[in-house]
């Protein structure tokens, strides 16, 4: 059997034979078609990202939006910001006002803010008890990241306002206290 060259003679820049030219040709040809599949997956993949947040009434933030969120969560250590309305919540600290109208996430929410106060009272050799949870915000990572404000009193003494950012989730019910704030509201 013998290989031959169809072309503009010898494609493998040396003096070996014309099949050699011809396989490297092939492989830089299908490296090629590689690329351009890898392309036109990732331009499918935001395509059909965008398709499915445009079904959703979801939207990325503007630039002037993000700036705005950015510097709430840099002032408040994300317990205090506002998403514009149909932005796209993935990845971002979001508040839950109704969070006592959904059961699960609101019992894990109080069990994060107990262990919170659990915590706080080993590390200050305190005897401060949870009360109630005054505001809540979430950030969805492999469970839930809480960023939770919330009341606690000490025998004898007025309430206090908490703030905690608890990781929940993975191992299931695995609660870690990530950060811990006591004293008044921020504003």
């Amino acid at each position: 059997m013998v290989l031959v060259n169809v072309g503009d003679g010898d494609l493998s820049g040396g003096s070996g034979s014309r099949g050699l030219g011809l396989q490297k040709r092939k492989r830089q040809e299908e490296v090629c078609c590689r690329r351009v599949t890898r392309s036109l997956a990732v331009k499918q993949r935001l395509e059909e990202r965008e398709r499915i947040m445009e079904a959703l009434h979801q939207r990325q933030m503007t630039p002037a939006e993000m700036k705005i969120y950015n510097e709430q969560v840099r002032k408040t250590g994300g317990f205090d910001v506002c998403i514009p309305d149909g932005v796209s919540l993935y990845g971002l600290i979001v508040p839950e006002p109704n969070f006592d109208e959904r059961p699960l996430m609101y019992e894990w929410a109080r069990r994060s803010a107990r262990e919170a106060i659990k915590w706080y009272n080993k590390k200050e050799d305190a005897k401060f008890k949870f009360m109630r949870i005054a505001k809540l915000n979430y950030m969805e990572v492999a469970g839930y990241n809480f960023y939770i404000t919330f009341e606690a009193k000490a025998k004898h003494a007025a309430p206090m306002y908490f703030q905690a950012l608890v990781y929940f989730g993975i191992p299931i019910n695995k609660v870690e206290i990530l950060l811990q704030y006591a004293g008044g509201l921020g504003g």
